[in-house]
């Protein structure tokens, strides 16, 4: 059972002196850290030829470098105590790409590649690192498509429905568990047998 005391800490994932003021905080708090949810992610949506480099560098940045530098200090924190699980959420898009989503997907295909380096390099430090790959989930993020894109996008799921965000939580919450333990460098699909 994952312990409900959580404590909530609000900063710019992409500000690296913030992400090592929070775990300065949690270092220095009377928890530990068991595990890490790399969540946060931005898509801009874009033909590749009209993707603006702005729009490419924010997407790499916080879909990428954020996380990646927040497993550095977890990872510290975790290799202390031989124990820890970190979840990278990714995406359906970057194990098969998507028209109008270059970088997006581009960027969820690194999330893959540094999720499965990651696993490798921190096993001998008792540390599990998995990657969680949604379809279509029904977020904030997805309400921006037009009713045609959500019915073409429907079409190509094989369970007949988009993804709820319980679906994603739960695939997440049972790759934190030690339950687990044995599982590492994998990447969940949570897209209920989507062919993109």
């Amino acid at each position: 059972m994952i312990d409900r005391n959580v404590t909530k800490l609000e900063y710019d994932v992409c500000d690296y002196q913030s992400i090592k003021n929070a775990f300065r905080e949690i270092q220095s708090s009377d928890y530990s850290l068991f595990g890490l949810v790399n969540c946060a992610g931005v898509m801009k949506d874009a033909p590749l030829l009209m993707q603006t480099n702005e729009d490419i560098e924010h997407q790499m940045s916080v879909n990428v470098i954020a996380s990646l530098n927040h497993i550095q200090f977890a990872s510290r924190l975790m290799g202390r105590a031989r124990s820890g699980s970190i979840v990278n959420i990714t995406s359906v898009v970057g194990i098969e790409g998507s028209e109008g989503q270059v970088a997006y997907s581009t960027t969820k295909a690194a999330v893959i590649g540094m999720t499965k380096s990651v696993a490798k390099e921190l096993a001998p430090l008792g540390i599990r690192v998995n990657a969680v790959a949604p379809g279509f989930i029904d977020t904030p993020l997805t309400a921006s498509y037009d009713e045609q894109k959500r019915n073409d996008v429907l079409t190509k799921i094989g369970l007949g429905r988009f993804g709820h965000v319980n679906d994603v939580a739960h695939s997440i919450t049972n790759l934190l568990k030690e339950d687990s333990a044995y599982i590492s460098g994998q990447v969940l699909r949570v897209d209920g047998l989507m062919s993109l």
